[in-house]
């Protein structure tokens, strides 16, 4: 808005003011006398409908009086009157006194005679039900002794009435009361407006309790308690006035409604409308005045000012000067923006020289320099690397989303990270994938901070590198080591089975050559079981360690756990090494998986033996702590391990040996184990003096029979007894040595080689026991079990594997819908397992 635009206006409104201030004034000192007045008028109004309405009570009252003191009414009431009868208390009659009922009352209460007549006086109808009790009050009607006389309005659900009771007498008021009359005329519509017209009044009459909760704001309750009558504005030409009736019993009972036109009011405000118009012809030659002062000393100066700013604005050269003329304040002003636009001058050739500088910078830098308006979302400027980058011009981008050019899978994280900066970090980096122009993507290190010009955040200012080939380098290096790593492993585990393979082998060829000695074909099948349980215990480690092996828990004593441990670690250290063991006293019961736990020890045992190259000795514990839980300690004597190798010492690959002798793996298998046991590990080292590793565990609470010490323990076969088994088994000579061995301890059993072939075996005989391999060829033990139990509803299910790839078979375990065999499996575990298989089936059935 110009200057004389604001000059207009706060004059304008100066006088608006002042005009508004008269106009409130006049309003709030005559208007208030106008509207006193016509709420004196309304008033009268109100009394004068009021009073109608009474003469119209007062002419009911008489002709109920003339009847009553009538000497036919009077005989009536004592004897049989069939001429009054016939004369009197007929349709025409009643219906030329205007009246909706009439009751002849007996001394006693009773009724002598009640007529009523329809709205339309056209014929006899019976009286409102509730008008007798509404004029009885308490009080027996006959008798009026004490009061030969009431008048005034009854309520009724069929509208409100104007009522006359009167005692009946004789026309000499001689011979005593006997019986009442009682007349009675409905407050109907049409009635109220005859009132209206005889009374020139707008009256309306309404039943009190058809009356809304309020009327122009006025609540009806006040005005039941109000004893004069109400006034209220209904618009700026209606005003109304409304009193509240009672009837005999003093209850509201009818609502009398007076409108008329605001005349009084609308001539006062005509008044001050015509005072006002003169107000406002006089102020504004007055502002006319002050406004041509104003025009010619300050705004044509100032105008002239400006005309010369805009002129050197649109130039763009603070080069320009605007006039100076005369000695005033505006001359000052003048001198003082040359001044300014001398200091501009140089300012921006400074700047000039500046910005040259930066866009050089910026040009030729190999990062990608862009911003974002945090705003929109879109990229607001980008730097000419970006096309190097990303293949993209650079104009293509500019006003785009900038997630659009992120990697979809990274989105999210640039989103938290530009949700950080906004939310009061100063700065973030975070790396992520780009689009570019060829359909690929290029990895990015952005460096990203706040853009802000002192108030709230405005864009985000960022530098983008490419780490395309520092990633490459990156997965090239840790693919070597993992592959070196990977090799170690390979080897010492191709070695260690080869171990186990010659010593099986010789123990094969030697019991085939001394078959005479029943003794010592016993001792060497023992000594086949062991070297088998350590070939499933070396492939076991790499199972659990891929999270891979479906752990089979039992209850166990933890010292039972700790002494077979030792027995085993005795034969792997070197002769230079003492190992102790010390077993507290008591039974410490856990729920564990034997061959794991032993795992565990036999790792923890290894890596103790390594950091003794010399020699040393271990120590080997296992004590109570608390009610609660148990722990196993394996300390030595060894170098120690560094602070900054203890923090990680637990992830894949990190090891202390040196290169070559160690994959990195048995610590990190030995916190899985542990960690799937509810337990935890924990190391205490100190360099030069040794390491001890503590295993903690859960001991079992509940109490029950711990599990024998040793897995080479006799165990008793359980035998079939005729149940129908379906084996399906890949391998021939897996799938012929179970089916003979099923076939010896009792059982009927189909054997077949692939998941096509069990799926054809026809419904009948129903079998009782799946007994199937996990990996087929074309399916999953899981999904064949899953198709036969539609055919057969009750077939119990076993899956074996030497391994559990799949996370339904995990399940399916967990939530005890099938039972698992790890291979390899002895003789007593698979007879155990089939037979409660079986025996499940079987409770399942009678439970039904």
């Amino acid at each position: 808005m110009g200057l004389r635009a604001r000059v207009l206006v706060f004059t304008s409104l100066a006088f608006a003011v002042l005009i508004g201030m008269l106009y409130g004034s006049l309003r709030a000192i005559a208007l208030p006398r106008f509207t006193e007045l016509e709420s004196q008028e309304v008033r009268r109004d109100v009394e004068r409908a009021v009073e109608g309405l009474q003469r119209e009570l007062d002419a009911l009252e008489t002709v109920c009086a003339d009847w009553a003191q009538w000497d036919d009414t009077y005989r009536f009431m004592v004897e049989d009157h069939p001429e009054f009868e016939a004369a009197a208390l007929v349709l025409a009659s009643l219906a030329n006194l205007d009246l909706d009922a009439v009751v002849f009352v007996a001394p006693s209460g009773d009724i002598r005679r009640a007529i009523g007549l329809d709205p339309g006086r056209t014929r006899v109808q019976p009286i409102p039900s509730e008008l007798l009790p509404a004029l009885t009050a308490g009080r027996a009607l006959g008798r009026t002794a004490d009061q030969p006389r009431r008048v005034g309005l009854v309520a009724l659900p069929e509208g409100v009435m104007l009522v006359a009771v009167r005692a009946i007498l004789t026309s000499k008021a001689s011979g005593g009361s006997h019986g009442s009359l009682v007349m009675a005329r409905f407050v109907s519509a049409e009635k109220i407006r005859a009132l209206g017209t005889s009374l020139r009044l707008d009256i309306a009459a309404t039943v009190f309790a058809a009356v809304p909760t309020s009327i122009a704001g006025l609540r009806r309750e006040d005005l039941a308690a109000a004893t004069v009558p109400s006034v209220v504005e209904l618009d700026e030409s209606r005003v109304a006035g409304l009193i509240v009736l009672r009837d005999l019993a003093g209850r509201p009972a009818l609502l009398l409604r007076v409108d008329r036109s605001r005349s009084f009011y609308q001539q006062g405000r005509a008044n001050i409308r015509s005072l006002l118009a003169a107000l406002v012809v006089v102020t504004s030659l007055i502002a006319g005045g002050v406004l041509l002062l104003l025009e010619h000393s300050v705004l044509a100066p100032l105008s002239r000012l400006g005309t010369a700013l805009r002129t050197i604005g649109v130039s763009g050269l603070p080069s320009g000067r605007v006039p100076v003329t005369g000695k005033d304040e505006l001359a000052r002003v003048a001198r003082q923006i040359n001044d300014m636009l001398e200091a501009l001058e140089a300012g921006r050739e400074r700047l000039r020289a500046s910005e040259a500088r930066f866009r050089h910078l910026v040009e030729t830098a190999p990062d990608v320099i862009f911003t974002i308006a945090t705003a929109t979302g879109r990229i607001t400027s980008l730097s000419p690397a970006f096309e190097r980058l990303t293949g993209w011009p650079v104009t293509s981008w500019i006003g785009r989303k900038a997630l659009a050019l992120v990697a979809p899978p990274d989105r999210a994280r640039a989103v938290r990270t530009v949700a950080g900066l906004l939310g009061g970090e100063a700065s973030a980096s975070l790396e992520l994938r780009l689009r570019t122009a060829s359909g690929g993507l290029v990895d990015c290190d952005i460096a990203a901070a706040r853009e802000s010009t002192g108030g709230p955040v405005t864009g985000v200012l960022g530098v983008a590198r490419d780490i395309t080939t520092r990633k490459r380098l990156e997965a090239e290096v840790v693919h070597t080591q993992k592959m070196q790593a990977i090799g170690m492993l390979t080897g010492g585990v191709a070695h260690d089975f080869n171990n186990l393979l010659q010593a099986q082998m010789s123990l094969v060829q030697l019991l085939r050559w001394r078959r005479e000695d029943a003794a010592r074909q016993e001792r060497i099948v023992g000594e086949l079981e062991t070297l088998i349980r350590r070939g499933a215990a070396l492939t076991r480690q790499l199972l659990v360690f891929a999270r891979k092996d479906v752990s089979k828990r039992e209850e166990l004593d933890l010292a039972d756990v700790l002494r077979d441990a030792v027995l085993l670690a005795q034969r792997l250290v070197r002769e230079n090494i003492c190992i102790e063991a010390t077993i507290g006293t008591g039974k410490m019961p856990i729920l564990g998986d034997r061959g794991q736990l032993g795992q565990v020890l036999l790792n923890l045992v290894t890596n103790a033996v390594d950091a003794m190259p010399d020699g040393g000795r271990i120590v080997l514990r296992a004590e109570r702590v608390g009610a609660g839980e148990a722990y196993i300690e394996i300390a030595d004597n060894g170098g120690g391990i560094p602070d900054e190798v203890k923090t990680r010492l637990f992830e894949p690959f990190v090891t202390t040996k040196k290169a070559g002798q160690g994959t990195g793996l048995g610590l990190a298998v030995v916190d899985s184990i542990v960690t799937a046991h509810g337990g935890r590990v924990s190391v205490q080292s100190v360099l030069g003096s040794g390491s001890t590793f503590r295993v903690t565990l859960p001991l079992r609470t509940e109490t029950g029979p711990v599990a024998a010490a040793s897995p080479s323990a006799s165990v008793r076969l359980v035998e079939g007894r005729g149940e129908r088994v379906l084996l399906v088994e890949d391998e021939d000579g897996a799938r012929e040595a179970l089916r003979e061995t099923l076939v010896s301890l009792g059982y009927e059993v189909l054997a077949v080689a692939s998941a096509e072939e069990a799926g054809v075996v026809p419904a009948a005989p129903e079998y009782e026991l799946l007994l199937t391999d996990q990996m087929l060829p074309g399916a999953a033990g899981i999904d064949l079990a899953t198709g036969l139990v539609d055919r057969w509803p009750d077939l119990a299910v076993i899956v074996m594997s030497g391994y559990s790839e799949g996370q339904i078979l995990q399940r399916a375990v967990q939530r005890r819908l099938v039972r698992f065999l790890q291979k390899p499996f002895d003789l007593a575990t698979l007879t155990s397992e089939v037979r409660a298989a079986l025996d499940a089936r079987a409770a399942a059935l009678a439970g039904r």
